[in-house]
């Protein structure tokens, strides 16, 4: 048995639909949580961002149309929509 370190730690910007601030950093911490057993320690910078300066801008916009909160990832030239726990 070995024991091996994960340190600077570095993912590609991960997109969040909804309307509250609190709330997506509430749900990207319980993602941790549910992903890993545990909350890391973690230091993260969440800001707003206009949707049209993204990739397939227009997939997007659909799924802010559809005012349904969940987290946003971008597969194939489509977004698609994960919902929040």
């Amino acid at each position: 048995m070995n024991v091996y370190q994960v340190s600077d730690v570095e993912f590609e910007p991960i997109l969040m639909l909804t309307d509250h601030h609190e709330r997506a950093i509430s749900q990207f911490q319980l993602a941790l949580v549910e992903g890993l057993g545990f909350y890391p320690p973690v230091n993260f910078t969440l800001s707003w961002i206009d949707p049209r300066t993204l990739s397939f801008s227009e997939s997007i916009e659909q799924l802010l149309e559809e005012d349904i909160e969940g987290f946003a990832n971008c597969s194939m030239g489509k977004w698609e929509r994960y919902m929040f726990r």
